[in-house]
C-alpha cells in the first residue's frame, strides 16, 4: 500500500472481550502496539474495546483487580470503552427480554469503576435483530456495530464499509474481521475500503 493510499483510508480499530476472554496480555499488546502508531496528524492511534466483563471471571481467570487495572489503563490512554454485553449474549429476538439487564450490567461496572458508561456497543457473535435498537438507544447506546451479515457468510471475513448519513448507526457493518488464515493481502483489502467518505471497521 502506497503512502498515498494509506492517508486517504479512514479506518476503526475494534477489540472485542479483551481481558475477560483473552487474558490481561492480550490487551496490554494491544495497548503497546497502539501507542506505537500514528495517525496522519501525528496523534496516537486510537481504538474502541467491547467489555462483557471487568470481574475476572472468565478466560484465563484472572483477578478481578488485574482485570480492572486493565480496563482503566485503556480508558486513560485515551480508547474507548464499549458494552459487550454482560455475558457475551447474543443480540437475538429470544433474548431481548434479557438485554437491557446485559447492558446494565455493563454499564454498572462502569460507573463503580470510575469509568464512563459506554455509548458504544458490538453485538455478540455479530448475531442481531433490529428490534434492539429501541433498547440500545434507551440504555444510551449511539452507535453499534454488527457483523458482516447477510452481505457476507461469518466464515470469510470479509465485509463492507460503513457510510455515514446512510448506514442507521445502531448498524454500523464489519468491513473486515481477521480469520486465522488472513494474511497482510486480506487485511489491506478492507482498509481500502475506507475511502470515499467510507470508513472501514477494522
Amino acid at each position: 500500500m502506497s503512502s498515498s493510499e494509506r492517508m486517504s483510508c479512514i479506518c476503526g480499530i475494534c477489540f472485542f472481550s479483551g481481558a475477560s476472554s483473552n487474558g490481561t496480555g492480550g490487551m496490554t499488546w494491544a495497548l503497546d502496539m497502539l501507542d506505537k502508531r500514528r495517525n496522519r496528524d501525528g496523534s496516537t492511534a486510537r481504538a474502541s474495546f467491547y467489555m462483557n466483563t471487568m470481574n475476572g471471571e472468565q478466560g484465563d481467570g484472572e483477578s478481578a483487580t488485574l482485570v480492572k487495572r486493565a480496563w482503566r489503563m485503556a480508558l486513560e490512554k485515551g480508547h474507548e470503552i464499549g458494552n459487550h454485553t454482560g455475558s457475551h449474549m447474543p443480540v437475538t429476538t429470544e433474548n431481548l427480554p434479557a438485554l437491557m439487564d446485559e447492558l446494565k450490567s455493563i454499564n454498572d461496572q462502569c460507573r463503580s469503576h470510575g469509568i464512563p458508561c459506554p455509548i458504544s456497543f458490538a453485538y455478540p457473535g455479530n448475531a442481531f435483530t433490529v428490534e434492539a435498537l429501541p433498547i440500545l438507544r434507551k440504555s444510551g447506546i449511539r452507535f453499534a456495530r454488527r457483523g458482516a451479515q447477510p452481505e457476507y457468510d461469518y466464515a470469510s471475513g470479509k465485509g463492507v464499509a460503513y457510510e455515514p448519513g446512510l448506514d442507521d448507526p445502531l448498524l454500523i457493518p464489519t468491513t473486515g474481521e481477521a480469520r486465522p488464515e488472513w494474511d497482510l493481502g486480506r487485511f489491506r483489502a478492507a482498509v481500502r475500503l475506507g475511502q470515499g467518505g467510507r470508513i472501514a471497521m477494522l
